[in-house]
């Protein structure tokens, strides 16, 4: 997993860089990744107890926004703000697919 410590901002900062397919592979994995640890593996309890669970939709929002290009209606104003780094870099590749969000 990128974030061991499941952190949204720690998972971004290590994406932030990556191209657009390389993120959306990398967030899927996350994803895939934290479901094991949480269900299907030996410290599974203690991972939920850490907020792997919370962390997991947190990516899964990112990977719905960065794949649709859309603003999933559950994501908080923090945490769309959060994604701006990302954003920023892929428009300046010419890689952001959808509309450029407000923020840019």
């Amino acid at each position: 997993m990128i974030s061991e410590r499941y952190s949204l901002d720690e998972f971004l900062d290590a994406v932030k860089e990556m191209d657009w397919p390389d993120i959306i592979v990398a967030a899927s994995r996350e994803v895939e990744q934290g479901e094991r640890r949480a269900y299907g593996a030996r410290g599974a309890v203690k991972a939920r107890e850490m907020g792997i669970e919370y962390y997991i939709d947190e990516v899964g929002r990112f990977l719905f926004f960065i794949g649709q290009g859309m603003k999933p209606g559950n994501v908080s104003d923090w945490e769309f703000e959060s994604y701006r780094p990302i954003c920023e870099n892929l428009v300046k590749k010419g890689q952001f697919i959808g509309s450029v969000p407000n923020f840019l």
